[in-house]
């Protein structure tokens, strides 16, 4: 554990630089420097999410953050989850900058919407710390379903995050 605390560290104050950056660019309206993604499923999920994220690997593999590398600064993106209407939206947004997440996206987008639903259930589950389940959808789970998710969150450290299609028995939108 204590090998990690210099990363974290590290990480923790370019956060914090982020986070200056971006909060004077909103202040001022200035959005020009994101890239903004839309992903919608239809039907009301009863899931929320607002996250910065850093995830390691793309679909393929292909390294997105290399957390090894202490020289490196992270490479974050941006989520938000939220119900809206008979629908769910979705925002990807990135630093343009950061072009490494085009890929990803694309990986994406090529797939069916039950595919994307559980790659993000899968960066829900990896990668948010803080995400809601209404608990109407959390007791329309399955008890098999419910103590799925509870496994996974409970045991995070020991899971390979850098898999996104990791599990797929959990759609967290359905």
């Amino acid at each position: 554990m204590s090998q990690g605390l210099p990363g974290i560290k590290i990480a923790l104050k370019q956060l914090e630089f982020e986070k200056v950056y971006f909060n004077k660019k909103l202040q001022i309206s200035d959005f020009k420097f994101l890239k903004t993604y839309y992903f919608e499923f239809r039907g009301l999920s009863g899931v929320a999410a607002s996250s910065l994220i850093s995830i390691e690997k793309d679909l393929l593999g292909n390294t997105v953050n290399n957390i090894d590398d202490f020289n490196e600064d992270l490479r974050l993106l941006f989520l938000s989850v939220f119900p809206q209407r008979d629908k769910t939206v979705l925002f990807l947004s990135f630093h343009k900058k950061e072009q490494v997440f085009k890929n990803l996206i694309k990986q994406i987008q090529k797939m069916r919407k039950i595919d994307q639903q559980i790659i993000f259930s899968n960066i829900l589950l990896f990668y948010v710390e803080n995400f809601v389940l209404s608990p109407c959808l959390w007791d329309s789970y399955s008890i098999q379903k419910q103590q799925d998710i509870q496994r996974v969150v409970s045991e995070i450290g020991e899971v390979n995050s850098n898999n996104l299609g990791q599990i797929k028995n959990i759609n967290l939108f359905l």
